[in-house]
């Protein structure tokens, strides 16, 4: 009988052992048997070898069971089966002499220094069996990243008064949660307003952005300014390690119209006094004196259980005034009453 130790994962590995995991699954410091692995999980590249062997960083280490399961004195020689420099893993001991029921309790540290995937194994040469024992072990390198569904913002012109909303979604990629902070507000000015300036995004999850344009003053922007996503580890460990630039561009105008009532009339048409049966035409002007077209539309107000409608028509009902045109006149008639009726400072219609 050759000399051996004891190979059970539930041994070796104690309660870390689960039975399978699902491929999207994360798992962290877990033997998943259906994979035949120690699985470390997802870990940052940020931290050095030196620290995580020092013991600062728990996610980083485990420690396995090596049990002389024989009758006779055992002699172990331990290496790391693709890693002989210890570039990505590292091990407490080298060697160990075990007794009969001896355990020698092996430290095993991960230090990836690539992103993606890094397997090995833990190979465990016992002298005088020619059959080396092997635990295989693997990692998930990470560094923080967002993807972002857009790096630009544009409001289109916003009438003054009014606000816009606009989102970009942050999406998180990696298996480890992602801070992140948004600066460069001072360079919009006090229009602009974000849900959220800095936050923590959980593994595979998304934020969605929320940016708002309130136009309170007429503003164009000449060139297009930019807000600074900073992208950190959630210990902010290894400081900035992405940067994106999200560009923002707005507009906000007013109407100006000029409403131009017949002479010696001011805010009000008049239409004098009529005999009943008789027809009457007044004409107002409309002037766009802004930068862009202008749409309007005529409603009448109520007038009992009826519009005034009954005894005005108005031409053109709706339309639109482009800067820089010939006034447009709004003809309003009206029309021959077959009864008395006093209308004095009543509003009749509404131009929106």
């Amino acid at each position: 009988m050759f000399p051996s130790i004891e190979t059970s994962a539930s041994y070796v590995f104690e309660n870390r052992v689960v039975a399978s995991a699902k491929p999207t699954a994360i798992v962290c410091k877990k033997f998943v048997l259906d994979r035949n692995c120690f699985e470390f999980g997802p870990l940052l590249l940020e931290k050095t070898k030196d620290r995580v062997c020092q013991g600062h960083y728990p996610e980083n280490v485990t420690t396995v069971r090596l049990k002389n399961n024989c009758l006779v004195e055992c002699e172990l020689a331990i290496a790391l089966k693709n890693d002989a420099q210890e570039e990505h893993y590292s091990v407490s001991s080298k060697q160990a002499t075990l007794a009969p029921d001896e355990v020698h309790i092996l430290t095993i540290w991960a230090h990836p220094k690539v992103v993606g995937r890094v397997e090995d194994s833990v190979v465990v040469c016992i002298k005088e069996n020619p059959e080396p024992v092997q635990f295989p072990i693997v990692c998930d390198g990470t560094l923080p990243e967002l993807e972002l569904d857009k790096k630009s913002v544009h409001f289109e012109r916003v009438l003054l008064y009014r606000k816009e909303l606009k989102t970009i979604n942050f999406y998180n990629p990696t298996k480890l949660p992602v801070a992140w902070r948004i600066s460069g507000f001072d360079s919009l000015g006090e229009d602009f307003t974000v849900n959220q300036e800095c936050g923590l995004i959980g593994p595979r999850k998304s934020f969605e952005l929320s940016i708002l344009f309130r136009a309170m003053k007429p503003y164009k922007s000449s060139q297009k300014k930019s807000l600074r996503l900073e992208v950190y580890d959630a210990q902010n460990l290894g400081g900035v390690i992405q940067v994106e630039s999200i560009q923002v561009s707005a507009e906000a105008y007013d109407v100006a119209i000029d409403l131009i009532y017949p002479k010696g009339c001011d805010g009000f048409i008049d239409f004098g006094t009529m005999k009943v049966g008789d027809e009457s035409k007044q004409v107002l002007t409309l002037k766009n004196k802004g930068q862009y077209e202008v749409q309007f539309r005529i409603q009448f107000e109520n007038h009992g259980s009826d519009t005034w409608e009954k005894f005005f028509s108005i031409s053109p009902m709706k339309g639109s005034v482009h800067p820089g045109e010939k006034a447009l006149a709004l003809h309003i008639v009206n029309h021959a009453i077959c009864e008395e009726l006093t209308v004095t400072n009543t509003p009749i219609f509404t131009c929106h």
